[in-house]
């Protein structure tokens, strides 16, 4: 699928305008995102939420991968995060889980099956080209699949 708009990965200045995702984002990414959370919770052992600084401690995975934007934009970049199958294992997920959920700041959601949430290559991207993940790219994570 052909890009839509200019995106250059090389250049996270240059590309989609910033996102506007609400009072909630506004202020986490004002304190730089130190009192994120990621919430994992349902069909898990353990349920509860990761800062982003103890997702960064975990196992991390860098890979070079295109990605293909639900706004319809695709672009190859180097991506760096934790799998998910890391995250989905600290929170104890269960063998009868059969499907991930995702829940965004702005409002979006999706789900992905158990074989592509515990796929190697999908990871909960905090990084990209070596940098922090810019705002206008989904900082601080973004699920890679």
């Amino acid at each position: 699928m052909p890009a839509i708009g200019t995106f250059d990965p090389a250049r996270p200045d240059v590309g989609w305008p910033e996102p506007q995702w609400g009072k909630e984002y506004a202020i986490l990414r004002n304190g730089d995102f130190a009192d994120f959370r990621l919430q994992v919770e349902g069909m898990v052992d353990r349920p509860g939420s990761f800062s982003l600084a103890e997702l960064q401690r975990m196992k991390r995975r860098t890979q070079v991968t295109r990605h293909m934007c639900e706004e319809g934009w695709t672009a190859i970049a180097e991506w760096t995060g934790v799998p998910l199958r890391t995250v989905l294992e600290a929170a104890g997920i269960r063998k009868s889980a059969r499907h991930i959920e995702f829940h965004c700041f702005d409002q979006f959601a999706d789900s992905i099956d158990m074989v592509d949430a515990l796929h190697p290559q999908t990871i909960l991207a905090y990084d990209m080209n070596g940098r922090e993940l810019p705002i206008g790219h989904g900082a601080p994570l973004r699920l890679r699949v």
